[in-house]
């Protein structure tokens, strides 16, 4: 009797199976690979992203503190410790992990197989070697600390780092292609496994600090299942090795900026421990700490929506710069009004995170919070930079920017963290202009321009900083909180008001404020349609 599914099911030789799941495998990369958001959408898409990005970061913030909360109360500061011992060694050693390859991916305009097949085997040799550096250093590290116990920590760590390299392309494809949906999911799912990991086996089990490292192990191993199966992206031996040259070096050069940077970002640290011991430090780190949270947003979050997008517009240069300048008035108004509230709810803020006895770090804190308006200079550069490809100007101003940082904390080391602070704030302050005018240049949109939309947001700031300042003796009801939010309404009102007035005066703030109001205008319509439907 004939078989009936035997017309509907030919046979395949060995031979024709292989090539069919070759050819599979290819169209299943062409359209990884190939796969981009239109230009007409991306302003659109820039939005979008960044309102999933900060919705995404509130929870994984969130996780943080919950791991934190938890995790104190189960393990001993002896624990994390260890932990915390191996991670200053293995923290420093991935910063050779990325090597600016992942930008790379992002950044250029047209990229093949071959190219992102390349720089996935040379990320996974690098992280291969990193880990096994991390093997030759953790002896060596527990001679240095003497607590052998950081010996194996170290050695278990390390595998995170052909684990990073292994997902590192795949993350890469699915940035360059703006699904920053999967981007924040995988930041969530990651650190949930994790968090879950660590504070399950530090209940369950007397694991103490080896609870911590199975966590980050968790995490690692969930973050890099994840964009394998969120990017349908498979590597393939290269054939051809064009463009890889160029973007090696692009690569090379971000992974020496990020290199100064973490050396001059920790030296405040190592001086303030060497000249004044671990009190002070402790009260300075703190402070710091608490300001990293919403540094982390700019830099975090939004570049990542916002640097594909402009990578995608690098040959569209009019339509690249107004992008890129409407998101430094947005980002620049977002930081100042930050920094206020920072500023004038130091105390309360560090009383709330730290509890009492804190006072010295309120006072480092409110100083330092004066750098989070001129810090959005610096990550306005980066978008420059990383969307054009010129990544050799981000090397050149970090190694300016790195000596003069230390220069500024070895003036204000003589009054302790309060002069560190107040050594990075005003080196902060002055360096904005200068890398503001090197950015626009870079760009090709010229200083004033630039200079002249951010004004508006300088003059909120001023105004709405010297109310504050003037309200705050002023607010003694005896209820902390009901005077943080006091100061904090009469703050937004002056910010926004001054801002409007100031920007009324540009045309640009003048288009952003009509487009803004034409979009709440449409968000309040489509709620009074929606209402009338439900009744």
């Amino acid at each position: 009797m004939e078989n009936p599914f035997s017309r509907a099911m030919p046979v395949r030789s060995p031979s024709q199976r292989v090539e069919a799941r070759r050819q599979a495998r290819t169209l299943r990369n062409d359209r990884a690979l190939g796969a981009e958001v239109g230009l007409d959408e991306l302003g659109g898409h820039v939005a979008r992203g960044s309102m999933v990005a900060l919705a995404s970061y509130g929870v994984f913030v969130a996780i943080q503190v919950a791991q934190l909360v938890i995790l104190s109360r189960l393990l001993t500061p002896d624990d994390f410790g260890v932990v915390g011992m191996a991670l200053a060694v293995t923290g420093f050693i991935r910063l050779f992990q990325d090597m600016g390859l992942t930008s790379a991916t992002i950044q250029r305009r047209d990229i093949d197989q071959d190219l992102v097949s390349s720089l996935f085997f040379i990320n996974l040799a690098v992280g291969v070697a990193l880990m096994l550096a991390c093997w030759a250093a953790a002896p060596f590290a527990g001679m240095v600390f003497d607590d052998q116990r950081v010996v194996a920590v170290i050695v278990l760590l390390a595998l995170t780092m052909p684990m990073l390299a292994l997902r590192a392309q795949h993350r890469a494809l699915v940035s360059r292609r703006m699904e920053f949906v999967k981007l924040n999911l995988a930041l969530v799912v990651s650190n949930l496994a994790g968090l879950l990991v660590a504070c399950l086996l530090a209940w369950f089990t007397d694991w103490g600090y080896w609870a911590v490292v199975a966590g980050q192990l968790a995490a690692g191993f969930v973050d890099m299942v994840f964009f394998w199966v969120a990017s349908a992206w498979r590597p393939q031996w290269p054939r051809a090795y064009d463009g890889l040259r160029s973007a090696f070096s692009f690569g090379v050069n971000i992974m020496g900026a990020n290199i100064l940077g973490w050396v001059w970002k920790q030296s405040d640290n190592a001086l303030i421990g060497w000249r004044w011991g671990t009190v002070e430090l402790g009260y300075y780190a703190r402070a710091y700490s608490i300001l990293l949270m919403p540094l982390a947003i700019i830099s975090g979050p939004v570049a990542s929506s916002v640097i594909p997008a402009l990578s995608r517009l690098q040959d569209e240069r009019d339509k690249w710069a107004r992008l890129f300048t409407r998101t430094a008035r947005i980002l620049s108004a977002f930081s100042a009004l930050m920094a206020l509230l920072l500023i004038l709810n130091a105390k309360f803020l560090v009383d709330l995170v730290l509890g009492p006895g804190w006072d010295a770090s309120a006072r480092i804190f409110s100083i330092l919070a004066l750098s989070v308006v001129p810090s959005v200079a610096w990550e306005l550069s980066r978008f420059v930079f990383l969307s054009l490809g010129r990544s050799d100007v981000m090397l050149k101003y970090s190694l300016i920017a790195g000596p003069l940082h230390l220069a500024a904390f070895c003036l204000g080391l003589a009054s302790g963290g309060v002069g560190v602070a107040w050594g990075l704030t005003v080196v902060s302050w002055g360096l904005a202009v200068p890398i503001l005018v090197v950015s626009a240049r870079t760009a090709g949109i010229g200083a004033g321009r630039l200079l002249g939309d951010l004004a508006p947001v300088l003059a909120a700031f001023a105004a709405a900083y010297a109310l504050g300042i003037s309200l705050v003796a002023g607010l003694t009801s005896g209820r902390p909180l009901l005077d943080a939010l006091a100061l904090s309404a009469l703050a937004i009102a002056a910010f926004v008001a001054v801002l409007a007035l100031a920007g009324s005066l540009r045309e640009s703030w003048r288009a952003d404020m009509a487009l803004a109001a034409r979009r709440i205008a449409r968000w309040v319509a489509r709620s009074d349609r929606d209402t009338a439907v439900g009744l």
